[in-house]
């Protein structure tokens, strides 16, 4: 909604209704004020001055109907954009989704594209050139580039991580490291403490 403060009179109209209360307050009612060569009473100076003020009051309150009928309408956007979903899909399960008819309601027609063999020519000479330049790989050739049988690791109940397949520096098959009894929390003491 607007913000009160832009729905508060202000120049012109301001001083229009601050004239008015001074009219009200400091003319005598039997008293005439000349303006403009037109000699007014206080009645009349009300009068002219409130016929004055009524097109910026009668603006303000359009303002503020428009814009509770904006918010009004802008909440009822999703409820819109929903039915019309839900009846357009309506429609193509009624029509068909090429349907020339679906345009008597307001929706386009499902066109289906339509490719020259120049067109899917270039466009596959396209792909591959993409594909080159980034590197793609197909299945076969991802096939071809993957890890022998037999590597990874295992881990144990523990967390020790001991790689399949693979030796040590000194060409013996790799263990896992074995754990003192201290860090198994057994409460044993290594030997050689004392």
């Amino acid at each position: 909604m607007s913000n009160p403060k832009n729905n508060q009179p202000k120049g012109d109209e301001l001083k229009l209704l601050a004239a008015q209360t001074g009219v009200q307050t400091s003319i005598p009612a039997k008293s005439a004020v000349v303006i403009g060569g037109v000699a007014y009473t206080q009645a009349q100076l009300e009068a002219k001055l409130a016929s004055l003020a009524a097109p910026y009051q009668s603006a303000r309150d359009a303002k503020h109907a428009y814009l509770a009928a904006v918010l009004v309408k802008d909440q009822n956007i999703p409820a819109v954009q929903t039915f019309l979903v839900e009846f357009h899909a309506a429609l193509i399960a009624l029509f068909g989704r090429g349907s020339p008819l679906l345009a008597k309601f307001g929706f386009n027609p499902h066109k289906a594209k339509t490719m020259t063999s120049g067109e899917a020519v270039a466009r596959a000479a396209k792909a591959q050139k993409t594909r080159e330049m980034r590197g793609t790989l197909g299945p076969t050739e991802k096939a071809a580039i993957k890890a022998p049988p037999g590597t990874g690791a295992t881990v144990s109940t523990t967390g020790a991580v001991t790689p399949v397949g693979s030796t040590a520096p000194n060409g013996a098959p790799e263990t896992a490291p074995a754990q003192s009894s201290a860090s198994t929390g057994n409460g044993a003491s290594n030997p050689g403490q004392a």
